[in-house]
């Protein structure tokens, strides 16, 4: 759970999948108790996972991609937002 300070929002992490398909299988289950703005954000090795490390993420882990490519533009600014705000 993260809760940033003077942050009206919770955020909730529900545990690691190894591949995208489990990942989403998780997040229907999530829509389907209302939890209409969950997401599937990545992380490798406990760290967030950082755009400009795409191309050494994918060599590390091809799952990557495939995330890359299902969400490329909502990943993209999501992932910046994160970052930005760590």
């Amino acid at each position: 759970m993260e809760k940033t300070a003077g942050d009206s929002n919770y955020s909730y992490t529900s545990g690691n999948y190894l591949t995208l398909a489990d990942a989403e299988g998780m997040l229907e289950k999530m829509k389907k108790f209302n939890l209409i703005d969950a997401e599937i954000i990545p992380y490798f090795q406990g760290r967030l996972c950082d755009p400009s490390e795409t191309d050494k993420l994918i060599s590390v882990y091809p799952e990557y991609k495939l995330w890359i490519e299902k969400y490329k533009n909502k990943a993209r600014n999501n992932l910046l937002r994160t970052l930005l705000s760590s």
